[in-house]
């Protein structure tokens, strides 16, 4: 703006390389030359003054809009550049510059609206959180998960792509129970959107259902609460529909219980331990075989907040869950893991080391007071000289385990490889 009135000297300060002090040098390298040698600026030619100023306005010509012309991809921008050079040659900078910013601000919005705002959209059928549940839960989910509905949103959330977004998921709006938005590739949400995700939360709480947030980040311009934000732009109308979670798996984790709950499949949390035999683990086993099994097993008691071991650790053992939660930490950075799995009564936990012994994989930490049983490669090796039907029948079920979690790995990778 500040060379406006100088274009060719700015162009030219500018290809140069030119950006904070160029001008200030210039004028008093000018002025210097003026005071102490401005006499003898009399005394050149014209003409060499001439061809330095046709020098100048040759390199002052950017070659490469020829170029963009004849490429389909490019030739909006090569139009732009030669619309804004005319007006520049023929009228002002200072206008130009106003008409390519103008300019750029429409193409962005049109570009925008072009793109989609839906990175992905799955239900709680094709993807489960990270909490381990009993087989028949699993059935229920995959029948009745269309209830739960989770949309990866990408982009900026304006007047424009919010509205193309109600348009997209207003078929979900009047039939899932729980609606899931993902704003993690989301870098912007303004006033004007704000009020069509209160418009969508209308919609779900018309037929009891709710709208949940994860993954907001401050440079959205919103609240990390997404119903404080809401509440502000309605403030005589309560927001009671609308919860927000750190990441999409505790928001599909809060959503599963609520459906199985719903559905009346949901198991009340023990008080006490659960007895081997209603474990996971011992499902498809005779009592002789459970008998045989639990008197390998060693008992074991944790505080909220410890570690039964960490990533790197050796190991060699299984873990049964009897009471309380254990997380499954995957170390991603300092202060920062990914959680693999949420162990609760009745699940069971470290298999490979069990069948190879060696380097932990993860970190289990106990999210809850838990009673757990240990199962070490010594007591396999017991049971398999002792009882083989049971060492046999536990083999079975790892197996069975093992190709479940390979078969769940497939699939999100299947899904973390799609764009």
């Amino acid at each position: 703006m500040a060379g406006a009135g100088t274009t060719g000297a700015t162009m030219i300060a500018v290809r140069s390389g030119g950006r904070r002090y160029a001008g200030s040098f210039a004028g008093l390298t000018f002025a210097l030359l003026v005071w102490l040698f401005g006499p003898v600026g009399s005394l050149v030619p014209i003409c060499v003054l001439a061809g330095i100023i046709l020098h100048v306005a040759v390199h002052m010509v950017e070659r490469d809009i020829l170029a963009w012309l004849r490429r389909s991809r490019t030739r909006t921008d090569a139009l732009i550049a030669l619309l804004v050079t005319s007006v520049t040659v023929a009228y002002d900078l200072m206008a130009a510059v106003g008409l390519g910013v103008g300019i750029a601000v429409l193409l962005f919005v049109a570009e925008q609206v072009r793109s989609p705002v839906i990175h992905r959209r799955t239900t709680a059928a094709d993807r489960h959180s990270v909490r381990v549940r009993p087989g028949e839960h699993y059935e229920l989910l995959e029948r009745h998960g269309e209830d739960i509905v989770i949309y990866e949103l990408r982009g900026s959330l304006f007047f424009a792509t919010a509205d193309k977004l109600f348009e997209q998921v207003s078929p979900d709006l009047d039939r899932c129970q729980w609606m899931i938005l993902n704003l993690r590739r989301v870098s912007q949400v303004d006033l004007s959107a704000l009020r069509i995700l209160r418009q969508m939360a209308d919609r779900l709480e018309a037929h009891g259902g709710m709208l949940l947030f994860t993954n907001v980040h401050k440079e959205m311009g919103t609240s990390r609460k997404v119903q404080k934000s809401l509440r502000k732009i309605s403030p005589g109308r309560p927001v009671v529909n609308v919860l927000t979670f750190s990441d999409t798996d505790e928001a599909l984790e809060y959503a599963e219980d609520a459906l199985l709950e719903g559905l009346g499949a949901r198991l009340p949390e023990p008080e006490r331990p659960l007895p081997l035999e209603q474990t996971e683990l011992c499902r498809d086993m005779t009592p002789e075989q459970v008998a045989a099994l639990a008197a390998e097993c060693r008992q074991l008691g944790l505080k909220q907040g410890e570690n039964l071991f960490r990533v790197g650790d050796e190991g060699n053992a299984l873990y049964v869950v009897t009471l309380g939660e254990v997380d499954i930490l995957l170390p991603t950075g300092k202060h920062h893991h990914k959680r693999l799995a949420k162990c609760g009564p009745g699940s069971f936990f470290g298999e490979i080391s069990l069948l190879e012994p060696g380097p932990r994989a993860a970190t289990a930490q106990v999210v809850r007071d838990a009673s757990l049983l240990e199962f070490d490669r010594a007591a396999l090796e017991e049971l398999a000289q002792r009882q083989p039907a049971a060492a046999v029948a536990l083999l079975e079920t790892l197996g069975r385990s093992l190709g479940k979690d390979l078969r769940w790995s497939a699939r999100e990778l299947r899904r973390l490889a799609q764009w």
